[in-house]
């Protein structure tokens, strides 16, 4: 007990804060009706007050919306009086108070123009003595109303739309709205921060009287998780860079240019205006600062071509001499002043390259740069980012060899190297030590000099289903953390690339990532974007705070520096005895203790909410049955570990033994080294499951395994097993069961193991399976609806499923949505085509008449 209380505090004590906004997003007249939000406080338990009380909120507006009018929020009380409060951009009074049949306009005394660039505290004060509501901007008085609403007020509080029966409504200010209080005088009653990552539920922390949320987007999850914002295939090659005048990548296809505009949350494209003979595979694209346009490099053939943003045309001509670049992955640096690029390393003919080759574009020539200072070993998959003044380059890692040959020892390098360009010196900063797992960088970094750190991609260049992680690493020392949700990436050496930047204007990070199939000829383009500073899902929030709290932060750490000095000289005495004790249980594990036992499928539904959640369909999530996340205490390899141990155990019912985990993951190291890291990641996932209780680690006959109690650990995965195992129909309650599981998302959907791929396989066939044999005792015309939405959730899994897409063909038609049923079949024939290069052979007329 005493070890996990100190894990705990040192957990505390190294936790960071970070400035990202939290709160929740407010979709209004930019979207469709049905896809506009609302939260509700107090719709199954109403809130009630015996005499006056405050609400407050912190409000701001969301920017570049078309119209800006609708309810900031409505109060209701038990007697259908209401109180609202709306906000109209085209009326000179442009705030406005309904209550019941009484409207109040004014301007509040508050400068809505900074509602758009800050967050502003609004409190409404309730006085029922005087039956008056005065309002305040933080401590600033701005006005006072009469207002009618009786003395008992048991009140439900509806931000933004609600489905009231007398006081429905769909007009949404589009805004962002958080730390929502309730108080009575000096005493908070309910207070909902809003600084959830997903879900529908607002959490309440007070008496934990939870909001709902409709159609809700929350903020912080955008400094977590990445956002798509393209994903398209072009035919032929395209060839891509940051434009800094459209602050998002440039995608220059052989039909015309693409990107993706933040303000209007849409693709923008715009086809050539001339011919435009078609890119070469390795081309590389970069953006000109200074005449706001691009340009072409053929590194090989030393030309380069340029773009005209005006006109939306290449120079490029047809090239006449399509070999292959030696330069592949090679990275550029501009000079500010005599518009200068500099091409550096590459690969190509089984060499890595080192060189600084410099084109000036005044005077039209090539030279190549004398570097002086440390070396940069050949090599390419490198990241570089620059300082604002373009004085310094950082460069971060690659793939090379010191000679250059790619047959003598070719390897990853881990280093940080600073590049004067005054001097035309390289430093070498440090070398990381060598990682779990290999990586290799994206082309560009994003350089924060006043916090002297850099933000960039890495990525496994061993395996095709890579993903790209978010790292910030220091400029000063050896350090990095991994930060934010990967992006699943495709890699295949020279056929694959990716590219970061950062977008000032609207403080997000922006990724594009592209995948070339030389067999059919397309073009694979992706483009996400970040919030900025990005954050991990445990992210504290920093906030303003007062000084009694910053006192008591104070006198906090000093109590907990003054228990790790009295536990200290007792954990370092129990140290040897815990390892020692830990390498016993390999040996001695009892687990009697802990047996599976069988759950009817009856009961999964009532004893899940009162489980500790284990969720791996929509991704890893592990929960303690009073909602403690513990995720964030899994490191990559030990959730690697710990799914190969649960997944193997669950499936198989066997356990793994110690070789076969040494092959895995430390297949590198000697077998004391191997057997070491084996108990130390062992020790770590104990240490977890100690917060969770009824489960463990068993090893026995010298093989480890996983053992739960389904009864106090809930395990979708075990759960969706017991439900698709069965050679019969499931029934309705059975596939709802079905559904509520694969609903969540995707197996394990963010994470790309070679050694999980036949998981994934087999469940995407149980779960086509078992929808395919029950949709077979529906009928078209009694169950339309609830084919459609089978046939959906088979698509999620396997989006060329024949079945899937006649069912919601034909029960479409029936349902009389013809042209929908048109657009289903021939979005499922494009994938089709796309997949097997080769037309599918039925008609949607033959399909239709089978009805």
């Amino acid at each position: 007990m005493l070890h996990k209380t100190l894990w705990i505090l040192l957990l505390f004590l190294s936790h960071k804060t970070l400035a990202q906004e939290y709160g929740l997003e407010f979709m209004g007249h930019e979207v469709n009706p049905d896809q506009r939000t609302s939260f509700t406080i107090g719709e199954r338990q109403e809130i009630c007050f015996d005499d006056s009380f405050e609400l407050s909120f912190e409000l701001k507006f969301k920017k570049s919306v078309v119209s800006y009018f609708g309810y900031i929020f409505r109060m209701v009380n038990a007697e259908n009086q209401n109180i609202d409060f709306l906000y109209n951009s085209r009326n000179t009074e442009k705030f406005r108070i309904v209550n019941k049949d009484l409207s109040f306009s004014s301007n509040l005394g508050l400068d809505s123009s900074k509602l758009y660039n800050r967050w502003s505290k609004l409190r409404f004060l309730f006085n029922h003595k005087t039956k008056e509501l005065s309002i305040y901007e933080g401590t600033k008085f701005l006005e006072k109303k009469v207002i009618t609403f009786n003395e008992k007020n048991c009140l439900k509080i509806y931000f933004g739309g609600n489905k009231n029966t007398k006081f429905a409504t769909k007009d949404v200010l589009p805004m962002y709205i958080r730390n929502v209080t309730l108080s009575k005088g000096a005493k908070v009653v309910n207070f909902w921060k809003l600084n959830e990552v997903n879900g529908n539920v607002a959490k309440e922390t007070v008496k934990a009287s939870s909001g709902s949320v409709t159609n809700g987007s929350w903020m912080l999850v955008r400094h977590y998780e990445w956002r798509k914002r393209i994903d398209s295939t072009f035919k032929g090659q395209t060839t891509f860079y940051f434009d800094r005048s459209l602050n998002h990548f440039l995608i220059h296809s052989d039909e015309g240019s693409f990107y993706f505009n933040e303000k209007k949350s849409a693709t923008i494209s715009r086809p050539f205006n001339k011919k435009h003979n078609k890119f070469t595979f390795g081309d590389q694209s970069y953006f000109l600062n200074g005449s706001q346009n691009g340009v072409n490099v053929r590194l090989n053939q030393k030309e380069i071509y340029s773009y005209d943003s005006k006109t939306n045309s290449w120079n490029t001509p047809a090239n006449l001499n399509p070999e292959l670049t030696e330069y592949w992955h090679h990275n550029q640096y501009f000079y500010p002043k005599d518009t200068a690029i500099v091409l550096i390393g590459g690969y190509g003919q089984y060499t890595y390259k080192n060189n600084f080759q410099k084109y000036s574009f005044l005077k039209k020539q090539w030279s190549e740069l004398k570097m002086n200072g440390d070396r940069l070993e050949p090599r390419y998959l490198f990241g570089i980012g620059h300082t604002k003044k373009l004085d310094k380059s950082y460069i971060f890692g690659g793939y090379g060899s010191k000679t250059g040959e790619q047959e003598i020892n070719p390897q990853n390098f881990y280093d940080l190297l600073e590049i004067n360009w005054k001097d035309l010196s390289i430093k070498r900063i440090y070398t990381l030590e060598s990682p779990e797992y290999p990586f290799v960088a994206v082309k560009s970094m994003v350089i924060d000099e006043k916090n002297q750190v850099f933000y960039a991609l890495i990525y496994n260049q061993l395996n095709f289903k890579s993903s790209l992680q978010l790292v910030k690493g220091s400029l000063i020392k050896p350090e990095y953390e991994i930060i934010g949700k990967p992006i699943p990436y495709d890699f295949q050496d020279v056929a694959s690339s990716a590219d970061l930047a950062f977008d000032e204007e609207n403080q997000k990070l922006v990724c594009v990532t592209y995948h070339y199939d030389r067999l059919k000829n397309i073009s694979y383009n992706k483009v996400y974007t970040l919030d900025f500073p990005p954050a991990n899902k445990d992210a504290t929030i920093s906030q303003t705070e007062n000084n009694v709290v910053k006192w008591l932060t104070i006198l906090a750490i000093t109590l907990i520096v003054l228990v790790i000095l009295i536990l200290g000289i007792f954990f370092f005495r129990k140290r040897k005895s815990k390892i020692h004790l830990v390498s016993k249980s390999e040996e001695n594990f009892d687990n009697s203790k802990f047996q599976i036992h069988a759950i009817p499928v009856e009961s999964l539904k009532e004893t899940e909410n009162v489980r500790s959640k284990l969720i791996l369909f929509g991704g890893f999530q592990f929960l303690t049955a009073r909602g403690e996340d513990l995720s964030v205490h899994f490191t990559p390899l030990v959730k690697e570990l710990f799914l190969y141990l649960l997944l193997n155990s669950i499936k198989w019912n066997k356990s793994v033994n110690s070789q076969q985990l040494n092959d895995l993951f430390w297949y590198d190291k000697t077998t004391t080294s191997a057997r070491n890291n084996r108990s130390v990641n062992l020790t770590k996932l104990k240490v977890i499951f100690e917060q969770v209780g009824h489960i463990q680690i068993s090893k026995e006959s010298g093989d480890w395994q996983i053992i739960f109690d389904p009864l106090h650990v809930f395990v979708d995965y075990y759960d969706f097993l017991k439900l698709t195992d069965e050679k019969k129909n499931l029934s309705k309650e059975e596939i709802n069961l079905l559904t509520k599981i694969v609903s969540r998302g995707n197996f394990l959907f963010n994470l790309e193991y070679e050694w999980l791929e036949p998981f994934k396989s087999e469940i995407s066939n149980r779960v086509i399976d078992a929808y395919t044999s029950y949709s077979k005792n529906l009928s078209f015309e009694s169950n339309a609806q609830e084919i459609i939405e089978i046939a959906d959730r088979i698509f999620v899994f396997d989006k060329v499923d024949e079945t899937a897409m006649e069912m919601k063909c034909k029960a479409l038609v029936v349902l009389g949505k013809h042209s929908l049923a048109l657009k289903c079949y021939e979005h499922f024939e494009k994938e089709y085509q796309l997949l097997y290069a080769e037309k599918f052979n039925k008609s949607f007329k033959q399909i239709i008449n089978g009805i």
